[in-house]
């Protein structure tokens, strides 16, 4: 049931309770659930990993966002390391969230939910909530397996350069 629930909300899923939530990308999220969110648990900020300039849904996020006076923290693409091409090193992201925690509630969103999402999150999970990985890896199993090089660098560190 709770697999077929975060399939039918775009892998949407709690993280914390009240504090951080995790998804794809899907119109649902965007029309239903972040006004929700904001309306009802002190949603203050989204982080999207996977903008995209021709994306219809990151432009309509943006006046979602908007309309709710909630903070929209973009970027282009988290890149697993070695950080090659035009991704954004995951500390970035990283940091994002970790800044954005005390302005209220933060849902944090790459376009399919799994590998990008898995690396920030999973990180959080892991190094804040200081949660076991048998218990991360549970979660996850909901979502959807994150690709091998997310999964590795999570379970031997993200280089900070």
């Amino acid at each position: 049931m709770r697999w077929l629930l975060s399939q039918l909300l775009g892998n949407f899923g709690i993280v914390h309770k009240r504090t951080l939530y995790r998804s794809a990308q899907r119109w649902i999220i965007l029309w239903f659930v972040i006004p929700w969110l904001a309306k009802h648990r002190n949603l203050k900020t989204v982080i999207n990993l996977a903008v995209s300039k021709k994306d219809k849904q990151d432009a309509y996020e943006r006046k979602v966002c908007a309309k709710h006076g909630l903070k929209l923290i973009e970027y282009p693409s988290i890149a697993p390391p070695p950080w090659k091409g035009e991704g954004t090193n995951v500390w970035d992201a990283i940091e994002a969230l970790m800044d954005s925690l005390h302005r209220g509630a933060l849902l944090v969103h790459c376009e399919g939910g799994t590998d990008r999402t898995f690396g920030v999150v999973g990180w959080y999970m892991k190094t804040v909530m200081e949660w076991p990985n048998h218990l991360i890896e549970e979660t996850y199993n909901i979502y959807g397996k994150p690709g091998w090089n997310w999964v590795w660098w999570f379970y031997n560190g993200f280089p900070k350069e």
